[in-house]
């Protein structure tokens, strides 16, 4: 059995060498800090970053973070085979020009293919694409699924504060279900955030505001007819946890039923809909065994978060598989046949 670690982030050093050298002094560069540390400047998105945010990112992170040959020995460690790298959220939100969004796509999904020619069937790579201009967010995701080889195209919670739902995106969806590869939707605490002006304070950025972002993406492609639309089209939801599932399917249940707004577009009933999103979890949720209980395992997948230190690294196999009141299926499921299933791994299935 494939054991696949759905959720890791991984920018590496080189993401960068290819931007269009007119974009150098604006675009995003990595600097070396005193501490021996490396982040990310991006001039461009400065004036976008909340100012709660910007301390967050001063001390930046080990070199060891931005190189692949480490993960190699981590995974071992922690009982995988392969990681699944999600590009870091912050230099590829949609808020600068999107001449300078396709030149930083383009550049970072060559260099992150570079580590999976370098270790084949390790890694899962995960491109980025400016959907601040849909023209060229398909364009590029055109060129990493076709040309570089990666396995799926990441997308933020909302496009410039518009929800995923909007018919500028229709296009793009119909050219990502065409390809055949799965949307990974993942949260950015520095840009805009449902409600963040309330809860800011207490930097509850992505234990609240993702979350309220990844029910109003749901509600909003279960009620427009996205998926009508395009019924093979995957949704992966990244670092949400899954406790409040089937809390949030008994909600949409009942607005279908309640509310002829619910129902004007969509043909399908919200739990039908459910059945096109995947959903990536730490194997410390405690709802877990409840969660399978109610929808199953089949679009469950465990992920570490590494290398984050509030992840679940290097115990996560460990502690999933020691869990009560998972079958043996189940864990299978987490680990590794649901991540296989969902990025077309079909070797492994």
């Amino acid at each position: 059995m494939i054991r696949i670690d759905s959720d890791t982030h991984f920018t590496p050093l080189d993401a960068f060498d290819d931007l269009d050298p007119k974009y150098a002094e604006i675009g995003p560069h990595f600097v070396k800090l005193p501490t021996g540390n490396y982040r990310v400047v991006y001039k461009a998105r400065e004036p976008f970053v909340p100012s709660h945010i910007k301390p967050l990112r001063e001390n930046g992170h080990p070199p060891s973070v931005f190189d692949a040959a480490p993960r190699i020995d981590a995974m071992a460690q922690d009982g995988f085979d392969r990681q699944v790298l999600i590009p870091n959220n912050a230099p590829f939100y949609y808020d600068v020009d999107g001449q300078m969004g396709a030149s930083v796509s383009r550049s970072f999904n060559r260099a992150v293919a570079r580590p999976l020619k370098r270790y084949p069937d390790r890694f899962i790579g995960v491109a980025t694409a400016p959907l601040q201009d849909v023209r060229l967010g398909i364009a590029e995701a055109e060129y990493a699924i076709k040309e570089l080889g990666l396995h799926a195209v990441i997308i933020y919670q909302n496009v410039n504060g518009k929800d995923l739902d909007g018919e500028f995106l229709w296009p793009f969806y119909e050219r990502i279900e065409a390809l055949g590869v799965p949307l990974l939707v993942h949260g950015v605490d520095s840009g805009p955030l449902l409600g963040v002006d309330r809860f800011a304070r207490f930097n509850l950025d992505v234990c609240l505001g993702f979350p309220f972002e990844v029910f109003t993406a749901i509600s909003a492609l279960v009620f427009s007819g996205v998926l009508d639309r395009f019924p093979n089209l995957k949704f992966g939801f990244f670092e949400v946890g899954v406790g409040w599932i089937p809390w949030l399917m008994d909600r949409l249940e009942m607005a279908y039923d309640a509310r002829p707004a619910a129902r004007e577009r969509a043909t399908r009933r919200p739990k039908e809909c459910f059945n096109n999103f995947y959903f990536s979890l730490g194997a410390d949720d405690s709802t877990l065994p409840d969660v399978v209980k109610r929808i199953g395992s089949s679009r469950l997948m465990i992920g570490s978060d590494y290398p984050h230190p509030d992840g679940t690294f290097p115990n996560t196999v460990t502690m999933l598989e020691t869990r009560e009141g998972l079958a043996k299926q189940d864990i299978e499921n987490l680990l590794g046949g649901t991540a296989a299933n969902f990025f077309g791994l079909d070797q492994y299935l």
